[in-house]
């Protein structure tokens, strides 16, 4: 209770040397006050706890108590520096308020003084009378007789309070560290302004005479003020462009993904563009342009309506978009590309065809080839084009092939496709009597059950032989293509049955982070294989 008593006394003397705050170093005296005497009530009322409070109470006195007699006077002095700096702040503001708002503020000032005087001569009159129409007729007197003189100077006054008060605010805004202040500051006067205006218009509402006189803040008035004069010319920054694809956009993208499907799956990518784009428009511009790229690009094979065979949609084929040549058949199929059928056949012209003499070589080696494709191949196709000299009526002439060799493998209900594709440029030099043979091979697999394995192989080659007849020279052609492919697929299949102890290996380092190898072969040295095998009873 002594202690209390002296912590009192002390709050009741003024705090020496705080001009401004001094009602903080007040509050936070008192607020200890309370909290002490909260503290004595709890702790005598403990009960059966009171001795381990006053003995936990002892060692806490104990500990902090130097600690607070070296820092008891540093929260002072911290408040004391922040009076001092607020005394400059104010000095500042002072200097820079014009003379006129500070006369005003004086008369504001004055007349406040003088209000408690009016109001308490108002409250004996009705205190006298005990008549509530006494107060309310000499409010509504007062009201009357001070409304115009009031409008009138508000009136007149009003611009020029705006124009001193915004320039007030500018000049105090160059302060150090009072635009942070004033962003604190600002919302929070903003949030109580509109609840007062609020109490005011809902206790007017009541008929409460006292309240209708109460003037109100101008919040929006007061934001339209200063945020007119003290708005600036800023750099405009243009929003970035809308991310949402336009028509064309969609369309570009659900191209890629059709032109790219592996082989014999893009009926499937489809299905799920369609659904994803959700617009048939969009979706058949895409397949219009994506399907035959697609299937020229996996040199598809098309069975031709009456039968006569298959037809493969190849650029050296190509006649037009929709209609592609089958030399070995002399016809011109016309597809669908986005069904991938042949609709119709028709004979080709004889502009389209090649002279007899290179019909002969060329339909000799077709001949060839087709047995051993049908021999290498389950599935495959091939087909011999001409594509320069095919109006050669004889010897002297030189003039090019290309062989295109097709072979697919779709099982997608064991989740896998596959496909092989050749291309060989073959040269006929008549002048040299020499063939050069140029191949290129392509091999694509796509593994995709819980997963997304792809292989694309790719080679390329040289080779050559001596001009011949077209018998001779087709089985030559034909023995060397053999060879490549044969020799290809069979580095291929090595590859792959050395795939785990060799290139698995190499994609790991050599040597652990702790620079041992492995001991694969006795793992029962580990701690962590023995309590394994002990938990789950391996071995016994």
């Amino acid at each position: 209770m002594a202690e209390t008593q002296a912590q009192t006394e002390e709050i009741s003397r003024e705090p020496e040397g705080l001009k401004y705050l001094g009602f903080v170093h007040v509050a936070a005296l008192q607020a200890v006050v309370c909290l002490a005497g909260l503290y004595e009530f709890a702790k005598d009322n403990s009960g059966p706890l009171k001795p381990g409070v006053h003995s936990v109470e002892g060692a806490v006195i104990a500990v902090i108590g130097p600690v607070y007699e070296k820092f008891r006077d540093v929260p002072f002095e911290i408040l004391k520096f922040v009076d001092t700096k607020v005394g400059e702040f104010l000095t500042e503001v002072d200097r820079h308020v014009p003379v006129v708002l500070k006369s005003a503020s004086v008369q504001a000032y004055t007349a406040a003084e003088k209000a408690p005087e009016v109001a308490r001569s108002l409250v004996g009159e009705v205190q006298r009378t005990w008549v509530m129409a006494t107060a309310s007729g000499v409010a509504r007197d007062l009201y009357a007789r001070c409304e115009p003189v009031a409008k009138a100077m508000y009136g007149q006054y009003e611009p020029v309070a705006e124009r001193y008060a915004v320039a007030a605010w500018r000049s105090v805004n160059r302060l150090p560290l009072f635009p942070q202040v004033a962003q604190i500051l600002v919302p929070t006067a903003a949030y109580w302004a509109e609840r007062y205006n609020k109490a005011v218009g809902a206790a007017a509402a009541r008929d409460y005479v006292v309240a209708q006189c109460l003037p109100t803040v101008p919040i929006e008035r007061i934001a339209k003020v200063f945020g007119e004069q003290s708005e600036k010319p800023r750099a405009t920054v243009s929003p970035p462009p809308e991310t949402v694809a336009d028509d064309k956009q969609k369309a570009e993208i659900a191209k890629w993904f059709l032109a790219n499907a592996p082989a014999g799956e893009i009926q499937y990518v489809a299905k799920d563009v369609r659904s994803i784009l959700g617009d048939d428009k969009i979706y058949e511009m895409a397949a219009a342009e994506a399907f035959p790229l697609h299937n020229k690009a996996h040199l598809l094979a098309l069975e031709m309506p009456n039968r006569s065979g298959d037809v493969l949609i190849a650029t050296y084929g190509e006649l037009d978009k929709n209609n592609y040549f089958d030399p070995r058949t002399a016809q011109v199929a016309t597809v669908d590309h986005v069904k991938q059928v042949c609709t119709t056949v028709r004979p080709a012209n004889d502009d389209e065809l090649p002279s007899p003499y290179i019909e002969d070589f060329r339909s000799t080696l077709d001949a060839e080839l087709s047995k051993y494709v049908g021999e290498t191949y389950p599935k495959g196709v091939c087909a011999v084009y001409c594509i320069s000299g095919k109006d050669a009526e004889g010897p002297g002439a030189d003039f090019e092939f290309v062989v295109v060799i097709s072979a697919v493998k779709h099982s997608p209900q064991n989740f896998c496709n596959g496909i092989w594709q050749s291309i060989w440029n073959i040269e006929f030099k008549d002048n040299m009597q020499f063939v050069e043979i140029k191949g290129k091979i392509q091999v694509g697999a796509h593994y995709f059950e819980e997963g997304n394995v792809q292989l694309d192989a790719k080679l390329e080659c040289k080779d050559s032989t001596i001009f011949q007849s077209p018998e001779d020279s087709a089985v030559s052609i034909t023995n060397i293509v053999r060879h490549h492919e044969t020799e290809y697929l069979a580095s291929l299949e090595a590859s792959y049955v050395n795939l785990p102890d060799t290139t698995f290996k190499d994609l790991r380092r050599k040597l652990p982070v702790t620079r041992t190898l492995f001991p694969w072969q006795n793992t029962m040295q580990f701690s962590l294989t023995r309590d394994i095998t002990k938990e789950m009873g391996i071995g016994k």
